[in-house]
């Protein structure tokens, strides 16, 4: 079977080779790693399949002494067997390739800590993060710090740690810092991130708007409105609004705190891009009030068709409700409205649909 595994008919050496991982016998072991190097890929890649499956330490000590001397392409291969085989005492080892010189294999190694690693090893992450130089090096750092953040069960003594090396790193460090802080979320991570946004360096105060403008809880409605309200810089005002509003949009939210966000941000927009943000978050809230926030925008040719849209859908929800009759009457002039200003044909369909309803149950209901 060992001769059949390394040379012959193509089909048979896969076969092989599957052979030799299932009777498992540790002299299969040298085999299987030679094969390692096959200029046939699939070959290659069925032998490393073989080996992450084949029992015994003695495959453990082999794959580290692959990483530890192997060429440039089979030590990245030893970082792939080491996760395939949960080979949790490595991580040192890792640790240490992730330092080191080759570039491809250097990254190999920092991107497995982040499947095979734990928060234990964040102190070690976050040198390496340090002494990166390439974008490369720096998001592959930053991807595996986040993953390792978020597999603690006390993400906050991550936080911490984090929020240490912001006061001390370079600017590219910060950034990739931040977003980490953004991955990880909670109170304490948008309090790192909130003293970021006024960092006199201006790659990390856009950095820290961006990774603030895509924070998913609605902790950070306040800052969010407090940067919009008080931004000279477009982007920056775009960006926050877009992610005040889209925290307005969340439906797990108290329907009152939504309408009273969409009031805040309606005095805010002013760009037709704002406006459609405002009118897709209004379209989310089936509430009359929201209606009445929507029924402007009907008058201007830039939004009118997005304002259309909301009222339709909004109108349809509150028809379904087990109140609509005492809501219908109020639902009429939105609905004309809109089967005038509705951009498509099924779109003027649904109103005028959707408003024959409103009259039918506002006319049940005045009757005696």
């Amino acid at each position: 079977m060992f001769v059949a595994a390394r040379g012959g008919e193509k089909a048979v050496r896969v076969a092989a080779i599957r052979a030799l991982a299932e009777i498992g016998k540790p002299a299969a072991l040298p085999v299987l790693v030679d094969l390692l190097g096959d200029a046939d890929l699939e070959i290659a890649q069925t032998a490393q399949e073989s080996l992450a499956s084949l029992p015994g330490k003695e495959v453990d000590a082999a794959i580290m002494t692959l990483l530890a001397e192997g060429a440039g392409a089979r030590r990245i291969t030893a970082t792939e067997l080491i996760v395939r085989r949960h080979m949790t005492p490595a991580i040192p080892a890792l640790l240490d390739v992730a330092g080191g010189s080759d570039a491809k294999l250097r990254i190999a190694a920092v991107k497995k800590l982040g499947e095979l690693g734990g928060p234990g090893e964040l102190p070690r992450l976050l040198d390496l993060l340090g002494k990166a130089k390439s974008p490369e090096d720096l998001q592959a750092t930053e991807e595996t710090l986040s993953a390792v953040c978020m597999k603690a069960a006390k993400p906050d003594a991550c936080v911490t740690q984090v929020e240490t090396r912001l006061a001390e790193s370079q600017p590219a460090q910060k950034c990739a810092l931040l977003r980490v802080l953004g991955a990880v979320g909670g109170t304490n991570a948008l309090r790192g991130v909130r003293s970021a946004v006024n960092d006199p360096n201006v790659e990390v105060h856009a950095a820290a708007i961006r990774v603030l403008g895509g924070w998913s809880t609605a902790d950070a409605a306040t800052d969010l409105l407090e940067v919009a309200k008080a931004a000279t810089n477009p982007t920056d005002k775009m960006i926050c609004l877009r992610g005040y509003l889209a925290l307005a949009g969340h439906a797990d939210l108290p329907t009152d705190q939504r309408l009273a966000m969409c009031r805040q941000a309606a005095a805010l927009v002013q760009k037709d891009e704002e406006k459609k943000l405002l009118l897709a978050a209004l379209g989310g809230i089936a509430s009359i009030e929201a209606l009445d926030l929507i029924m402007p925008y009907m008058d201007d040719s830039a939004t009118k068709a997005e304002a259309s849209t909301a009222v339709v859908d909004i109108s349809d929800k509150l028809l379904k409700r087990s109140d609509s009759a005492k809501l219908a009457p109020q639902l009429i002039d939105p609905l004309e409205k809109a089967t005038h200003t509705a951009s498509s044909a099924e779109l003027v369909k649904r109103a005028q649909d959707l408003l024959k309803q409103a009259r039918s149950k506002t006319e049940a209901k005045t009757k005696p």
